[in-house]
């Protein structure tokens, strides 16, 4: 029930960002965030699972924290399951290397968070993540 916004200009957008605790606005879905309910992320990790402490700014000038973990794409050469309550999105079946394809399950998670109510997001500051590399597809409210 979550649309993600993609590009369908790949040569000239990076189709995603290494999470480095910048500070973002999320897309809204409907075009408007107040009432949104959910915080979603399409993501994964490299060189091992990802996670850290982010923080929703609300226009009242409230916080809230929330864990953002990613689980790493490989499911760590396909011998795990997904961490932090990720569920798989997308399933590639091989990757690019240097020396060519390696036939190995690839993955994109998607992370939720719930959003307090009736209370209207301004922004999301992001983890300084912990262990591995976290990467960011694509984030919504809704």
């Amino acid at each position: 029930g979550i649309y993600f916004p993609w590009t369908n200009d790949p040569e000239n957008v990076s189709d995603n960002f290494t999470v480095q605790h910048q500070t973002i606005v999320p897309f809204s879905a409907a075009g408007d965030p107040s009432g949104a309910t959910t915080l979603a992320f399409l993501g994964s990790a490299t060189n091992g699972n990802s996670s850290g402490t982010a923080t929703i700014h609300y226009y009242d000038g409230s916080t809230q924290t929330f864990t953002l973990g990613m689980t790493d794409w490989t499911l760590n050469g396909n011998k795990a399951q997904p961490a932090f309550g990720n569920n798989v999105v997308v399933t590639m079946p091989y990757r690019n290397t240097r020396d060519g394809q390696q036939d190995l399950n690839n993955y994109l998670f998607f992370a939720q968070v719930a959003l307090q109510k009736s209370k209207t997001v301004t922004t999301v500051t992001l983890p300084a993540t912990i262990g591995g590399t976290m990467h960011i597809f694509a984030h919504v409210i809704q």
